[in-house]
């Protein structure tokens, strides 16, 4: 899982310096917490008509998932939620291989 780390200051004596690190921190810092930047890629292959049960692996519930590249047009759905802690359950109307971002 991808983890987005607090920015982190360097120490110095020269105020604009300062300054532009205040501005870096503040913008930076106000990102660093949102749910969908601590996520993973996955591969995943799913027959035409059958539900794929994904362990995501993400140590937590899932929050939810984008389709970052596919090989088919197909459209691709979850089919229940069960185990949001574990799994993603997806189904899609045609033979298809995705990556996803799970989050």
């Amino acid at each position: 899982m991808t983890r987005v780390t607090h920015y982190r200051r360097v120490k110095d004596i020269d105020e604009k310096l300062s300054e532009v690190q205040d501005a870096v921190a503040d913008s930076f810092n106000s990102i660093v917490n949102k749910q969908i930047l601590a996520g993973r890629v996955a591969d995943v292959i799913i027959p035409a008509g059958l539900s794929v049960v994904y362990p995501h692996r993400l140590g937590r519930n899932l929050v939810g998932w984008i389709i970052i590249d596919k090989n088919a047009a197909a459209d691709v759905y979850r089919t229940n939620k069960d185990s949001p802690n574990l799994f993603l359950n997806l189904t899609a109307s045609a033979p298809v291989t995705l990556k996803l971002w799970v989050f």
